[in-house]
């Protein structure tokens, strides 16, 4: 005797079988998908944190591809290290190129109203608060703001010297202090000899605190 089960029941099993298969393998997606997402989390916190802050990066299962730009070899090295200590990781390979970063500036130019000018680049929104920071100490709250943020920046060393120097420079006519290229360039105007001599010594010791080369474009006009 032939036992069959009816079409129907066939089918139901079939849908049944189907629906299995296709629960079984959203949660392998899903499953995979948020393995993916922690290692990627992971990794970028531990290179956010060490200041590897122009990487991307790609992951694929367990595999970590970082690309992006970095300022050397050795850090290519380091950043590789650093991916492969995340939990979870299972290989880690690198297309980081190396580029090194550009210098900050930083041009503060006094204008008509006894006001000031800032412009230049900084690498990050902590380095611009800094500055307004020491701006409103030196007694310039109001300046006409014009820095912009660049990755591609370094972090200036000389940031919280910024103050002091606008400090010394309130006798100034015509002022232009430009920071960039680890020197500062001080340009201005005083009717009085001693003022300058005074001005120009204050100024160099600044500088020398923050390993700054000073040039010294102050001018005497007597009156």
């Amino acid at each position: 005797m032939t036992f069959s089960l009816p079409e129907r029941t066939i089918n139901v099993l079939w849908l049944g079988l189907l629906g299995l298969v296709i629960i079984f393998f959203f949660s392998l997606l899903f499953g995979a998908m948020r393995i993916e997402q922690e290692i990627r989390s992971g990794v970028d916190s531990v290179l956010h944190n060490a200041g590897y802050k122009r990487i991307v990066t790609d992951v694929r299962g367990r595999d970590v591809m970082l690309r992006g730009k970095v300022a050397s070899d050795a850090a290519i090295n380091r950043s590789l290290a650093l991916s492969r200590g995340v939990e979870g990781v299972r290989s880690v390979q690198s297309a980081l190129d190396v580029a090194p970063l550009r210098l900050p500036h930083l041009i503060i130019q006094g204008d008509d109203s006894n006001g000031l000018i800032v412009s230049g680049e900084l690498p990050n929104a902590l380095h611009v608060d800094m500055l307004l920071k020491q701006l409103a100490q030196a007694g310039y709250k109001d300046a006409d703001f014009r820095v912009e943020i660049s990755t591609e920046i370094s972090e200036p060393h000389w940031i919280n010297a910024v103050a002091g120097m606008l400090k010394l420079s309130l006798d100034l006519q015509s002022l232009q202090i430009e920071i960039g290229a680890n020197k500062v360039s001080i340009a201005g105007i005083t009717d009085d000899s001693a003022t300058y001599q005074i001005l120009s010594s204050n100024f160099s010791a600044a500088a020398e605190e923050v390993n700054l080369q000073i040039v010294n474009r102050i001018a005497t006009v007597r009156r």
